[in-house]
This record gives C-alpha cells, sequence and structure tokens, in this order.
C-alpha cells in the first residue's frame, strides 16, 4: 500500500498511517518520534506501545463474474464455462447432529455429537439457450446418470476456485410470454469438494 515513510523526530497522532521497511503501521499512540528510534515501528525497542500493523479494511466482493465449469471427463481434463448463468446458490454446505442428552446433562441442556457432513446442492439460473452445447450437455448427464467435476471460480484477484463432483438432479425451463427463456438446473454434489483455503492442501 505504502503511505508516507516513517520518519523520527515526527510528532504523529493517533490513526496516522506510515510505512517502514516495507510494511504498514497504524499510530494507536500520539508522541514524538524519538531521535534514536525507541518507536520505530518494526524495529524500536517499544513500537508496539505506539503502533499496530495495519491491515487494509476487507470490501464485499462483487459476485459478477463468477463461473462455473463442467469438465468432460477425458484423462486430461479441460473444463467448460456453462453458458449464461445468471445467478449461482450453493453449495448448502451443513453438518448433520445426533441428539445425545441424558440423565446426567448438566443442568438439562441439550447436547450433541456431529455425524454427516452434507455438501448439499447447488442451483443455477441460466437464460436458456436451446441449442447450446455446455447447457444441453448438463440435461444428457442427468438422463444418463453421469457424475462430472465442475470447478466454481470466484471473481476475486486470485480467482479462488472450488471444486467438486456433482449428479444433475434436476432442469427445469420456463417459457415465458414476455421474456427471454430461462431454465433452473439443479446439481446434488457426492463426495468432499474441494473448498480452497480449508481442504486444498
Amino acid at each position: 500500500m505504502a503511505f508516507d515513510a516513517w520518519a523520527a523526530s515526527t510528532a504523529y497522532t493517533v490513526g496516522d498511517k506510515v510505512t517502514n521497511d516495507t510494511e504498514d503501521y497504524i499510530c494507536t499512540y500520539a508522541h514524538t518520534s524519538e531521535t534514536d528510534g525507541d518507536f520505530e515501528p518494526g524495529t524500536g525497542d517499544h513500537w508496539a506501545l505506539a503502533w499496530n500493523i495495519y491491515d487494509a479494511p476487507i470490501e464485499a466482493q462483487w459476485g459478477l463474474g463468477t463461473k462455473l465449469k463442467r469438465g468432460d471427463g477425458e484423462a486430461t481434463e479441460s473444463f467448460t464455462t456453462v453458458a449464461k448463468v445468471n445467478n449461482i446458490s450453493g453449495p448448502s454446505l451443513s453438518l448433520d447432529t445426533e441428539d445425545t442428552t441424558d440423565h446426567d446433562s448438566d443442568g438439562g441442556w441439550e447436547e450433541i455429537i456431529p455425524t454427516i457432513l452434507r455438501s448439499g446442492e447447488i442451483t443455477l439460473d441460466i437464460s436458456f439457450l436451446p441449442t447450446n452445447n455446455s447447457q444441453l450437455v448438463l440435461i444428457e448427464d442427468m438422463v444418463d446418470r453421469v457424475k462430472s467435476n465442475y470447478k466454481m471460480i470466484f471473481p476475486d484477484t486470485s480467482s479462488t476456485t472450488w471444486e467438486f463432483s456433482a449428479y444433475v438432479t434436476g432442469f427445469e425451463s420456463e417459457e415465458p410470454t414476455e421474456g427471454p427463456l430461462n431454465a433452473s438446473v439443479t446439481l446434488k454434489i457426492t463426495g468432499e469438494p474441494t473448498i480452497a483455503s480449508v481442504n486444498d492442501s
């Protein structure tokens, strides 16, 4: 980010931001920096009394640009983006529990144990294109009971990617008299999804 460089013999107030040795800091204690560098952020003997490492505020991420891609099942798999997706809902991850409350439960409060992790479903709302192969292959997968590999690629700067296998369990088209052709597609995930930064290591 690079703010103004920290300097000795300078008055700093709470909230001031500086950069020192490539790291950014925010002032937490009003002071005048010592010529001997006692409060020099990151290096001075007592720098933590006057500074914190600055973490830029995290902004919300716009969903526009999220892609869902289906693998072709080949040994060296290629992935094709499903065309004209307007909205993606899911996966609806959840954890099942079983009640283990008994007469010895402290205060009569409910007690549980965790059991099955549910990967849930993904629902796609698409602008239906009756001759588009990336959409029609989803119907074929459902009819043939084919399990396919998918990638959901988010529009953040890292192109964060979640991967999973799924069956197509629903395809419902809509043909309004006013407006475009639409369809809703349901994917049921099977097995463990790969969620970036959670279980992809």
